[in-house]
Protein backbone atom coordinates (compact mmCIF):
# COMPACT_ATOMS: atom_id res chain seq x y z
CA UNK A 1 0.00 0.00 0.00
CA UNK A 2 1.07 3.25 -1.23
CA UNK A 3 2.19 5.94 2.12
CA UNK A 4 -0.57 8.90 1.45
CA UNK A 5 0.95 12.53 1.67
CA UNK A 6 -1.03 14.90 3.58
CA UNK A 7 -3.50 16.87 1.29
CA UNK A 8 -0.78 20.20 1.72
CA UNK A 9 1.47 18.20 -0.05
CA UNK A 10 -0.23 16.82 -3.02
CA UNK A 11 0.51 18.25 -6.33
CA UNK A 12 -2.18 18.29 -9.18
CA UNK A 13 -5.80 19.52 -9.02
CA UNK A 14 -7.87 18.02 -7.14
CA UNK A 15 -11.80 18.13 -7.61
CA UNK A 16 -13.74 19.24 -4.72
CA UNK A 17 -15.21 16.91 -3.38
CA UNK A 18 -12.13 14.88 -3.45
CA UNK A 19 -10.29 17.76 -1.33
CA UNK A 20 -13.47 17.32 1.52
CA UNK A 21 -13.01 13.74 1.64
CA UNK A 22 -9.38 14.22 2.10
CA UNK A 23 -9.66 16.80 4.94
CA UNK A 24 -12.15 14.79 6.47
CA UNK A 25 -9.79 12.19 6.26
CA UNK A 26 -6.93 14.29 8.00
CA UNK A 27 -9.34 15.23 10.69
CA UNK A 28 -10.50 11.70 11.87
CA UNK A 29 -6.75 10.58 12.72
CA UNK A 30 -5.95 13.87 14.95
CA UNK A 31 -5.62 12.48 18.36
CA UNK A 32 -6.40 13.17 21.84
CA UNK A 33 -3.69 14.30 24.13
CA UNK A 34 -5.08 13.43 27.71
CA UNK A 35 -2.56 11.03 28.24
CA UNK A 36 0.36 13.24 27.92
CA UNK A 37 -0.29 15.29 31.10
CA UNK A 38 2.33 13.48 33.38
CA UNK A 39 5.82 12.18 32.44
CA UNK A 40 6.07 8.39 32.61
CA UNK A 41 7.19 7.18 36.05
CA UNK A 42 10.35 5.19 34.36
CA UNK A 43 11.49 8.44 33.58
CA UNK A 44 14.45 9.69 34.98
CA UNK A 45 14.78 13.12 36.34
CA UNK A 46 16.38 14.46 33.34
CA UNK A 47 13.79 12.54 31.05
CA UNK A 48 11.03 13.97 33.27
CA UNK A 49 12.54 17.74 33.38
CA UNK A 50 12.89 17.42 29.72
CA UNK A 51 9.21 15.75 29.03
CA UNK A 52 8.02 18.92 31.13
CA UNK A 53 10.46 21.38 29.07
CA UNK A 54 9.11 19.72 25.14
CA UNK A 55 5.83 18.99 25.90
CA UNK A 56 3.88 22.32 26.17
CA UNK A 57 5.62 23.87 22.74
CA UNK A 58 4.46 20.90 21.52
CA UNK A 59 1.14 21.54 22.37
CA UNK A 60 1.64 25.16 21.27
CA UNK A 61 2.06 24.19 17.60
CA UNK A 62 -0.66 21.15 17.65
CA UNK A 63 0.93 18.18 16.71
CA UNK A 64 1.38 15.51 19.02
CA UNK A 65 -1.25 13.42 20.80
CA UNK A 66 -1.48 10.25 23.33
CA UNK A 67 -0.29 7.72 20.05
CA UNK A 68 2.52 9.91 20.28
CA UNK A 69 3.65 9.05 23.49
CA UNK A 70 5.91 6.52 23.69
CA UNK A 71 8.02 8.46 20.94
CA UNK A 72 8.49 11.22 23.51
CA UNK A 73 9.07 9.15 26.19
CA UNK A 74 11.55 7.69 24.14
CA UNK A 75 12.77 11.03 23.02
CA UNK A 76 12.78 12.04 26.24
CA UNK A 77 14.83 8.98 27.66
CA UNK A 78 17.47 9.02 25.33
CA UNK A 79 18.37 12.87 26.01
CA UNK A 80 18.39 11.67 29.64
CA UNK A 81 21.33 9.04 28.64
CA UNK A 82 22.81 11.70 26.14
CA UNK A 83 23.09 13.87 28.96
CA UNK A 84 24.79 11.38 31.35
CA UNK A 85 27.36 10.20 28.83
CA UNK A 86 28.02 13.81 27.82
CA UNK A 87 28.58 14.71 31.76
CA UNK A 88 30.95 11.69 32.19
CA UNK A 89 33.14 12.20 28.97
CA UNK A 90 33.55 15.72 30.33
CA UNK A 91 35.91 14.10 33.15
CA UNK A 92 37.84 11.45 30.89
CA UNK A 93 39.87 11.64 28.16
CA UNK A 94 38.54 11.12 24.81
CA UNK A 95 41.59 8.91 23.97
CA UNK A 96 42.60 6.26 26.23
CA UNK A 97 46.25 4.80 25.71
CA UNK A 98 46.09 0.82 26.78
CA UNK A 99 48.67 0.76 29.93
CA UNK A 100 49.53 -2.86 28.96
CA UNK A 101 50.64 -2.43 24.76
CA UNK A 102 50.58 1.82 24.63
CA UNK A 103 47.99 1.50 22.13
CA UNK A 104 45.68 4.67 21.25
CA UNK A 105 41.55 3.58 21.40
CA UNK A 106 38.55 5.69 22.12
CA UNK A 107 36.97 5.98 24.92
CA UNK A 108 33.79 3.84 24.80
CA UNK A 109 31.64 6.44 26.43
CA UNK A 110 31.97 8.26 23.09
CA UNK A 111 30.12 5.36 21.16
CA UNK A 112 28.05 5.30 23.67
CA UNK A 113 26.89 9.10 23.83
CA UNK A 114 26.56 9.09 19.35
CA UNK A 115 24.09 6.17 19.90
CA UNK A 116 21.76 7.98 22.31
CA UNK A 117 22.34 11.28 20.43
CA UNK A 118 21.12 9.37 17.24
CA UNK A 119 18.43 7.83 19.11
CA UNK A 120 17.35 11.39 20.23
CA UNK A 121 17.46 12.57 16.84
CA UNK A 122 14.97 9.94 15.69
CA UNK A 123 12.54 10.29 18.26
CA UNK A 124 12.85 14.20 17.73
CA UNK A 125 12.06 13.64 13.94
CA UNK A 126 9.17 11.88 14.91
CA UNK A 127 7.74 14.46 17.60
CA UNK A 128 8.01 17.13 15.47
CA UNK A 129 10.74 18.79 17.27
CA UNK A 130 13.27 19.04 14.45
CA UNK A 131 13.32 22.31 12.38
CA UNK A 132 12.45 20.30 9.27
CA UNK A 133 9.27 18.28 11.05
CA UNK A 134 7.82 21.67 11.76
CA UNK A 135 8.37 23.33 8.68
CA UNK A 136 6.39 20.38 7.52
CA UNK A 137 3.40 20.88 10.00
CA UNK A 138 3.54 24.74 9.29
CA UNK A 139 3.20 23.98 5.30
CA UNK A 140 0.76 22.12 6.58
CA UNK A 141 -1.60 24.59 9.01
CA UNK A 142 -0.87 26.79 6.05
CA UNK A 143 -2.36 25.25 3.66
CA UNK A 144 -5.08 24.65 5.52
CA UNK A 145 -5.78 28.30 6.68
CA UNK A 146 -5.67 29.29 2.72
CA UNK A 147 -8.05 26.79 1.88
CA UNK A 148 -10.28 27.91 4.68
CA UNK A 149 -10.09 31.80 3.61
CA UNK A 150 -10.55 30.24 0.00
CA UNK A 151 -13.73 28.53 0.94
CA UNK A 152 -15.23 31.41 2.74
CA UNK A 153 -14.49 34.09 0.37
CA UNK A 154 -13.88 32.36 -2.89
CA UNK A 155 -10.93 32.95 -5.30
CA UNK A 156 -10.36 36.60 -5.23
Amino acid sequence: MARRKPLTAQAGNLKRDKIVTLKQEEASVKTASGDLTVAPEWLNDIGKAEWYRVLPQLRDIDIIGNLDLSDLAGYCNAYSHFVIESAALANEDLILIDETTGARKENPRVNTQIKYATEMRKFADTCGMTISSRLKAAATKTAKKEEEIKDAFGAI
